[in-house]
């Protein structure tokens, strides 16, 4: 399987990136290969964003919402689409890590006086664990499910 991609090369076109990634995931399931994918986090690429964020280190009367339901949904709308086809046709298993972010009113920003973002575009190292942590659960109930069945009959450990 030629799996050197020039991505140089690859056409900003999303419907053809889409149909690329997709037949990438058919070939390494043809080999015997399992596929996890993780959804996207509701970041944005903008300095204004960026700011709000630094701000929030030294003024925590922002509110805690990083980017609202809507903006994510819209943002976003066509990879989600994409990793619910992908998921629906048996070429991966998809978790999603903004769920560990998510309120009713959009995604938080910050979480117990910590930002949760270095920058607009990257986890601080607090939201990173954060997710992580959020998301262990997923990814092993995914990857082991006997084992996933086991911890969850454990008694919970003060962490």
């Amino acid at each position: 399987m030629d799996t050197n991609w020039n991505l140089e090369k690859a056409t900003p076109d999303f419907a053809a990136n889409a149909e690329a990634v997709k037949e990438f995931c058919r070939r390494l399931k043809q080999i015997g290969k399992r596929v996890v994918v993780m959804g996207p986090l509701p970041m944005y690429g903008s300095n204004r964003i960026a700011g709000f964020v630094r701000s929030l280190k030294r003024d925590e009367t922002h509110p805690a919402v990083f980017c609202s339901n809507e903006d994510f949904n819209e943002r976003f709308g066509r990879t989600l689409q994409l990793f619910a086809e992908m998921k629906n046709d048996g070429l991966c298993s998809v978790i999603y890590p903004h769920e560990a972010f998510a309120t009713a009113e959009g995604y938080y920003a910050i979480m117990n006086g910590i930002p949760m973002f270095k920058d607009a575009d990257h986890l601080s190292v607090y939201g990173s664990l954060f997710a992580m942590r959020q998301m262990k659960k997923k990814l092993v109930g995914l990857l082991a499910p006997e084992k996933h069945a086991e911890e969850e009959k454990r008694p919970t450990d003060a962490k």
